[in-house]
């Protein structure tokens, strides 16, 4: 009756200490089964070479899967940077005819005397891109656009004109001068160029197409990707033309296998709306009523051209 009342009071109940253990530790018993039986302690039991040799396989199994979608997803990745690159320079280029008349940027020739002698489409678009504007009018045949096709330091690297899908591009040089990569160009256009309709781009030697001419911009090629020795200001080669094109990016003239993007299968295009995609060359080169050659030479009606 005296406990029960001090419990009542709320007196905590006297703690027995067991001997061999510290006053408040709990006890340790040893496992006991289901029926009370003592049982003996587990040994942890270490993985045979076979089971180690399976558990390998199977995460080289999952990394086999993997990889793949990995360098796709990276592949990817690229292509948009370098699409995201070549949509900046197109809406230069709208600002650029803009205050042009309407004319897109011309592109020179290797005749320094002429006007544009030496100076190429990126030339016109400084002031356009985020670089200050280059003189164009000095009388001097060495004023700034004819000299940044030869002086690595009038420009600087400037990554708008670079494909990241580019290897070497700091091995670029024009003679002992280090280049700076350009990565796009400008599709051609010429009205004296043979044959004619090869030639049915934007841009020209010395001459160039106005861009409300175009009758369909959304399959107006404006500007595609060009790999090889293509060097910031210089005149060549920043054009480009379905032949060329296909000779660069087809094996044999068949199917696209060394374009920069999407295991070489297709090249970025940005067209005269603005908008880009990535093709191959037999979607730009095929005509609305699904006529396709791979060796042209006849480009009317395709994505190549540009004209009415």
């Amino acid at each position: 009756m005296i406990r029960s009342r001090q419990f009542l009071r709320g007196n905590a109940p006297r703690r027995w200490d067991i001997p061999g253990t510290r006053s408040g530790q709990p006890l340790l018993l040893p496992a006991t089964s289901l029926h009370g039986q003592m049982q003996a302690p587990r040994l942890v039991r270490p993985f045979t070479l076979i089971e180690l040799l399976v558990v390998i396989a199977i995460i080289a199994i999952l990394a086999s899967l993997l990889l793949p979608a990995l360098s796709r997803a990276r592949d990817s990745g690229t292509a948009l940077d370098c699409m995201n690159n070549q949509k900046q320079l197109t809406y230069a280029i709208f600002m650029y005819t803009g205050d042009s008349d309407d004319y897109y940027p011309i592109n020179g020739t290797n005749n320094w005397s002429a006007p544009y002698g030496g100076i190429s489409w990126d030339d016109l678009l400084s002031g356009y891109d985020g670089r200050p504007s280059l003189d164009r009018d000095n009388a001097s045949s060495d004023n700034d656009m004819k000299a940044a096709a030869l002086n690595y330091d009038i420009h600087g690297p400037h990554s708008v004109y670079q494909c990241a899908s580019y290897e070497n591009s700091e091995a670029l040089s024009y003679g002992s001068i280090k280049a700076i990569q350009r990565a796009y160009s400008l599709s051609f256009y010429s009205t004296t160029f043979g044959p004619r309709n090869q030639a049915l781009g934007i841009s020209g030697r010395d001459e160039s197409r106005p861009a409300g001419q175009s009758r369909n911009p959304s399959r107006a090629i404006a500007m595609t990707e060009q790999n090889q020795g293509n060097m910031l200001g210089r005149w060549t080669p920043a054009l480009d033309y379905p032949p060329a094109f296909r000779n660069r990016f087809t094996i044999g003239g068949q199917e696209t296998r060394n374009a920069p993007h999407y295991r070489g299968r297709r090249a970025n295009f940005t067209f005269a709306d603005g908008h880009g995609e990535a093709l191959d060359f037999e979607a730009t080169a095929t005509k609305p009523d699904g006529t396709f050659y791979w060796v042209g030479p006849d480009f009317n009606d395709t994505m190549w051209d540009a004209g009415e």
